[in-house]
This record gives C-alpha cells, sequence and structure tokens, in this order.
C-alpha cells in the first residue's frame, strides 16, 4: 500500500471554496478540508503531482513534513529543520531553496529564518555523508517552505517548485501581468467552465470576447478550459521531479491521461477574440498563444475599445466578455481612468446583450464608472497588487425583472422602490462584517434582522448568490397598501444594494407559528442549490420550507463539534438535515446517528452525506420521534446534540412537543445515553426559553450562547440559548 502524506494547496485568499470545489473534481475520493488560504488533504505522493497537472486555481502544493509551536527562540526553527530526515527525500547532490512566509510579529526577518532552515538542511546531510547541497535561489531543484504563524510554523516540502500560475506558455509579460491562476479562478466564478463544456448544438457554442486582451492571458486560459487542457501540461519543470518518491512511469501515465483528455475540437466552435490597442501587446499575445498551441483556435486583432463594434461576429448571441481594465497610469494620468472605464462600460452593454461580464479593475470606485450593477464583487489579490473583481449579466431580460409596474408603465426599482434609509443601513451593515467575513471565510450569513421598525424582516444573503427574505409580519392597524409599498422597497433595496440577480431572490412572510405548524410546506417546487461552509458542501431549498436547511445561526456550534468529535460516538436529535452530523463526520468521529421524525429532512441529510462524498456506513439516519428513539436505544454516546422546535406535533406521537414543558425530561432521558465523560449540547431558539431549575441540580451546565452567536446574529432581540450539559461527577 503507498505510503500516505498530508499536503497543503494554496491559493489566493477568496477561492477558498472554489479550490475544494475543483480539488474534487480532478479526484472525486479525496478527503479535503478547507483551509483558511488554501485546502488540506491527505494522500499518496501520486496525488500531489496529479493536483500540480491539473489545478487551474492553485498557487502551490506543500508537502507537509512537520507542525511546531515556536516560541522567541528563532533557533527552534534550526533544531526542528536539522531533525527532519531530508535524505529521505531528496539526495545531496540537488540544489534547494528555502522560502519563508511570515505572518507572525514574534519573528520579524523572513531570510533569517530562511537560512536557518538551509543550516538545519545542510547540518542533516553532513552529519551522513560530510558535504551539503548546494543553494540556488532563483533554479532549485527542490523548494522547501516554512510557514510561521503566530506561535507556530510548518516545514514542507514545495513539490510544485514554486507559484503553479507559471504554466510555460508565457514567453513575455506586460508590465505586472495578470496570474495565470488567478486569471482561470475568475473565468470559473463566472461561470465559463459550464458555458465552454455544456452539451449543445454547433452554432449555439459560446463566444469569448477580450476587449483588452494584453498579453493573452485570460484567452489562453479560456482554451485551456474549454478543451479540457491540463495546466500543467506544458510546464517543463516541477520539485517533485527531483524527489526520491518521484516515479517516472506514474508521472507518464498521469501525462499520457491528461493528453487523451485535451479535446482541442472542442474550441472550433468555442470563437475566442482579443482586442487591445498596443501593438506591441498584441505581438506578446500571439507568442504566447502560439507557444500553447491555441494559434489556429483564438482569433488576436489590434483595435481601440472605442472601435470594437467593428471588429466583432455579430453572429454569436451569448458567452463571456473578461476584461482586465487599467488602474496605473496607462493613458498618462489616473484621471483618464474614469472617463476610461465608461466608455469601456457603454460598449460592452450596446455590442454584448445576452453575455455575462467578468471585469477585472483597480478598486469598487473605479469600477461603477463602468455604469452595470454587479451580481457580485469581490477583492481579489494579482499577485500582491489588490483588485477587484466584478460579474455582471448584460442581458434585456434581467434588466426587465429588474424593473416594477403597478400602472402598466415600467419604471425602474431606483427611481420608485428605492429607500435610501434602508439601503445606507445595509450598506453599513455589510461593511462591518466585511473583515470578519473574509477571516472566517463566511460566504453565507445574515446581513440584516429588522434593524429598522419600517422595514421589519430578516435578510440572509447566501454565496452572495441568493438573497432570502423573510417578512414579520405586519401589525394589523398597518394599512395593506402600506405593507405591500415597504415590501417591495425592501426587495428592491436590498437586490440594488447587494447586485443579487433578481431571479435569485426569495422572499417568506415569517409569522407566529401555531403549534405543530413550522414542518408544513410553503410550496412544492423542489428546487435546490448548494452551499457551502467550513468546506463542506450543503443543498439549500430557498422555495419549499420557511427553513432553508441549515440554520446559520449555528455555524459556531457546528464548527464547535467537529473540534470535539475526533474519535468520538455522536447522536444528533431533532437532526433536521444533518448539518451537524456532517460537520462531526468530517471532524473525524467514529460513528453519527442522526435522529429526525420528518422523512423529507431525514432524506435531505443522505443527500448531504452524499453530496460531500462521506459514506453512510457509519453514519445512521433513523426516521423516530426523538424521544420513542431514547427509550428503545441502547448505545451511548460522546456527544448528543439536541436542538429541538419550539413546538412539534410528530405523527407517531398522541401529543405534542412544548420545548419549555418537554425540555427536562428529553434531556434526563438523553443523559442516560451519554458516557461518563460526555457532554450535551442543547439549543434552542425560543425566545422566552428558561433552563429548568431541575436540570442545573442534576447536571453541570454551561451556558455558552455567548461563544456561539457570531457577529452577524449580535443584535438586539436575538433569541437562540446554547448550553454544554455533563453528568454530575
Amino acid at each position: 500500500m503507498a505510503k500516505s502524506y498530508r499536503f497543503f494547496v494554496s491559493c489566493s485568499s477568496g477561492f477558498e471554496h472554489q479550490l475544494v470545489k475543483e480539488l474534487r473534481n480532478i479526484k472525486p475520493s479525496l478527503s479535503i478540508e478547507q483551509k483558511q488560504g488554501g485546502a488540506e488533504f491527505t494522500g499518496p505522493f501520486s496525488d500531489g503531482l496529479k493536483i500540480c497537472l491539473w489545478s487551474r486555481i492553485a498557487g502551490k502544493v506543500l508537502l507537509a513534513l512537520e507542525d511546531f509551536r515556536h516560541g522567541s527562540d528563532e533557533k527552534e526553527v534550526y533544531e526542528r529543520a536539522k531533525r527532519i530526515k531530508w535524505s529521505d527525500f531528496f539526495h545531496k547532490d540537488k540544489t534547494i531553496a528555502v522560502d519563508t512566509t511570515l505572518i507572525s510579529k514574534t519573528f520579524t526577518n523572513s531570510s533569517y529564518l530562511s537560512l536557518l532552515v538551509k543550516d538545519g538542511i545542510s547540518d542533516h546531510f553532513r552529519n551522513l555523508s560530510g558535504s551539503r547541497p548546494n543553494v540556488d535561489k532563483q533554479d532549485a531543484d527542490i523548494r522547501i517552505n516554512l510557514f510561521v504563524s503566530k506561535n507556530s510554523a510548518t516545514l514542507s516540502l514545495d513539490i510544485s517548485g514554486g507559484s503553479l500560475h507559471q504554466r510555460g506558455y508565457r514567453k513575455k509579460g506586460a508590465i505586472a501581468p495578470l496570474k495565470e491562476n488567478l486569471a482561470a479562478a475568475l473565468l470559473e466564478r463566472a461561470g465559463w467552465n459550464e458555458m465552454a463544456l455544456q452539451e449543445s448544438n454547433t452554432n449555439e457554442k459560446p463566444a469569448f470576447v477580450d476587449p483588452m486582451c494584453g498579453s493573452g492571458t485570460f484567452l489562453i486560459e479560456a482554451a485551456m478550459i474549454a478543451s479540457n487542457t491540463a495546466p500543467g501540461l506544458l510546464r517543463k519543470n516541477f520539485s517533485f521531479q527531483h524527489m526520491r518518491q518521484f516515479k517516472n512511469e506514474e508521472w507518464k501515465t498521469l501525462i499520457d491521461e491528461a493528453c487523451n483528455a485535451r479535446n482541442l475540437e472542442n474550441l472550433s466552435p468555442v470563437r475566442i477574440f482579443g482586442f487591445d490597442i498596443d501593438e506591441k501587446a498584441i505581438r506578446i499575445s500571439k507568442e504566447n498563444i502560439k507557444a500553447a498551441g491555441f494559434s489556429p483556435f483564438i482569433d488576436v486583432r489590434k483595435s481601440d475599445i472605442a472601435d470594437i463594434e467593428k471588429q466583432l461576429d455579430k453572429n454569436f448571441k451569448a458567452g463571456l466578455v473578461a476584461i482586465n481594465l487599467p488602474y496605473g497610469k496607462r493613458l498618462g494620468s489616473d484621471t483618464d481612468l474614469p472617463e476610461l472605464y465608461q466608455l469601456a462600460g457603454e460598449k460592452i452593454k450596446e455590442n454584448f446583450e445576452g453575455f455575462k461580464v467578468v471585469a477585472l479593475s483597480g478598486d469598487e470606485e473605479l469600477s461603477r464608472n463602468l455604469g452595470m450593477k454587479p451580481l457580485q464583487v469581490n477583492t481579489v489579490y494579482n499577485g500582491s497588487i489588490k483588485s477587484v473583481s466584478a460579474i455582471f449579466s448584460i442581458d434585456s431580460r434581467y434588466r426587465e425583472k429588474n424593473s416594477f409596474t403597478e400602472t402598466g408603465k415600467t419604471e425602474t426599482p431606483s427611481s420608485v422602490y428605492f429607500s435610501e434609509m434602508f439601503a445606507n443601513r445595509l450598506k453599513k451593515n455589510i461593511k462591518a462584517l466585511k473583515k470578519w467575513k473574509a477571516k472566517e471565510s463566511i460566504t453565507s450569513y445574515r446581513i440584516y434582522d429588522a434593524d429598522i421598525p419600517e422595514y421589519s424582516a430578516s435578510i440572509d444573503l447566501y454565496e452572495d448568490k441568493f438573497l432570502y427574505i423573510q417578512e414579520y409580519a405586519p401589525p394589523a392597524e398597518i394599512p395593506v397598501q402600506k405593507a405591500e409599498r415597504r415590501l417591495k422597497e425592501l426587495v428592491y433595496t436590498a437586490q440594488n444594494v447587494t447586485g443579487v440577480d433578481y431571479k435569485n431572490i426569495n422572499v417568506r412572510q415569517k409569522k407566529r407559528q401555531k403549534r405543530g405548524e413550522q414542518y408544513k410546506k410553503s410550496g412544492d417546487e423542489g428546487i435546490f442549490d448548494v452551499i457551502q461552509e467550513d468546506g463542506l458542501l450543503f443543498y439549500v431549498n430557498f422555495h419549499d420550507y420557511l427553513d432553508t436547511g441549515i440554520f446559520l445561526d449555528h455555524r459556531i456550534i457546528r464548527k464547535m463539534i467537529r473540534e470535539l468529535s475526533a474519535g468520538k460516538k455522536m447522536l444528533n436529535l431533532f437532526s433536521y438535515t444533518g448539518t451537524a452530523s456532517l460537520y462531526a463526520a468530517a471532524g473525524g468521529a467514529l460513528s453519527t446517528t442522526s435522529v429526525d421524525a420528518n422523512s423529507t429532512y431525514c432524506s435531505w441529510a443522505e443527500r448531504n452525506f452524499s453530496l460531500n462524498k462521506i459514506s453512510l456506513a457509519k453514519n445512521k439516519i433513523i426516521k423516530s420521534d426523538c424521544m420513542d428513539f431514547l427509550v428503545k436505544d441502547r448505545e451511548l454516546y460522546d456527544i448528543i446534540f439536541i436542538d429541538p422546535p419550539t413546538f412539534s406535533n410528530s405523527k407517531s406521537r398522541e401529543d405534542f412537543f412544548d420545548v419549555q414543558a418537554d425540555h427536562p425530561g428529553l434531556i434526563t432521558r438523553a443523559a442516560e445515553k451519554l458516557k461518563k465523560d460526555g457532554i450535551i449540547i442543547f439549543s434552542s431558539n425560543f425566545k422566552k426559553f428558561k433552563l429548568d431549575d431541575s436540570i442545573s441540580k442534576l447536571f453541570l451546565t454551561s451556558n455558552i450562547t455567548e461563544q456561539t452567536v457570531s457577529p452577524d446574529f449580535k443584535r438586539q432581540g436575538y433569541s437562540r440559548h446554547c448550553w454544554i450539559i455533563k453528568k454530575n461527577k
């Protein structure tokens, strides 16, 4: 059996979820954990080779050798480096280089830390043979990576041998050229992968246009995606080729598979066009395109964007425009840029109806000069250069959906139903959450919860793509027409501020539930979408139920369950769609058992496990009334998570479940299934809930509500409560 190694695959901040998705597509059997700045997986050495060959988004592939905690003594770095058996990985005749990434205030000199690692490696080899490897900072055979954070560090082998954005086709580049892996990630985010590879008639294949193509990066990456060309196929040198673990026959097999998978025929109907006003840029672009092998498939011409309509094939109806707008002094003065952006926006709107657009620009303020309402805006880094990417849709039907009429006359939402007061509050909330969202890689979160009395609703933003609005029922004294007007203002203003496509906005009225109503369907469309959280995928439904399939306010509890679950048996009562169980399984739980009386939610949970390719062999999903299950079950558990509804009318019970009245019996019965050192995590969103005194007398209880409330839910009136409950020793 092949030896297993721990790999970390890096990527630009904000693209972690896309990287995880890509790695799963490259090898579906990989068990991947999303991390800040990348993803981690364990597998044989050949898995690392396959990622180096096929990942379009990755920066580096690191084989982790040693994790350690560091104090303030830099010599600890040397000692750790010295004791690693480097000779197990490469020969002393190989040249080496050490790269250090430093995000710790304890140390300030990354070059010195690199030198200490180099000395440790050298002394390891001297002790074995009396000689050491030579250093070659520019073109080393073996690259070593030291990553130092606040109080920990990791030493790794960079098996990719430098950033994977270096595909091997760039002969020359313009000033600060667009990084290839950033270009590929932006194209994937804008939907080019689906457009280019979709099954359709030849004459319906999409077009790809870059009106300011520079050195041709967007064009070549688009062609690579459309032809299923492995991005590492042209690269001549990887560090793994100089390692003892490298087997040439394995690599040859991967290369042969990649060559067979390449489909240049798919490029013939995919029309790819590039334009630039700079003659030198056109020449460089053509050289790079030729080196990549795409000259017959990419048409590059000199053209000012002001005259681009003269160059276009008017026969194509849809596709993608990708444009890397200048954000330096290309025109001689920064003051020229707003005018250029305005011109670019006008030309795109005039000539590319039916297209999607992905635009890379200097900042959000500049991108507003394009005059288009974005579907999505993200901060990205092109190397060390901070930029803004925005995605737009140039579709007349889309624009019509954003208009509203009461009289039969079409009016724009901004002029009729736009509320400045509500917009300012939304912008303030989104800005306040920006740093937290980026730091924690949060993609679905609450942006508003009845902060202004006139607009009484909660608004959740999922994946920067879906808005889920739950309006609280207005008081009876509010006239119906006024209430309807406020709801329209709320919806249209939220759409205007967030840029979410109008068809992806779903509105529900949230009212006080009568006993037993919380499980009733509000529709029957059966439409599911997929979102991610902490590297896991979940099905959500914005149409058929009041709740979407995942409770966003439980994210900290879910994370806590994952961190506690390694080697443990976990029971999830009132398990809903199994999200907490999935977290436990991903955290290495020995087994999970999910119990819910609703067959729809049990099926939903099964689909969530299947979506994440986690077997149900050790993860049971049981349709049962939870109290009945506790009476009959004979297992003992390390962790029991209980998140009951406020009221429930399970068909298997003659009476109702009332969380306030029935929780003492529920917790006491659950504690009988608890191992000696086990814990119960009990949660309730009943606003007036109070833990019964009998529970505090029988068990050790800790109220952890404050620790489990994330910033997007820290608002006045938030009503969820949470305790950890243990057996009283």
